[in-house]
């Protein structure tokens, strides 16, 4: 599995990643409702033209952070997963 079966209509990466990480949660029985009406959502007013939401600055800050640990995962030789696994809400799952 590659980055190559992420389907591509004209969104941004991240939603179509979104769109991939809710459908995979569907998938394993792991649904969280929340995330995908989001994904939805997002991808509705990204078509629309509307390109920012003041809940992505929030998102980047979480994302930062999750980055950092897995940065030092990384340095200190631990394992850290790879596409097409992925970190969902926290370094832990």
């Amino acid at each position: 599995l590659s980055m190559k079966t992420l389907k591509k209509d004209l969104l941004p990466t991240e939603l179509e990643m979104g769109k991939y990480i809710a459908g995979d949660l569907t998938f394993w029985g792991k649904d969280e409702e929340w995330f995908t009406e989001l994904v939805e959502k997002v991808s509705s007013r990204v078509k629309a033209g509307i390109r920012t939401m003041p809940q992505l600055a929030i998102s980047s800050w979480l994302t930062a952070g999750l980055s950092t640990q897995i940065l030092f995962r990384l340095a200190t030789g631990k394992t850290v997963k790879f596409f097409p696994k992925y970190y969902f809400l926290s370094i832990g799952d």
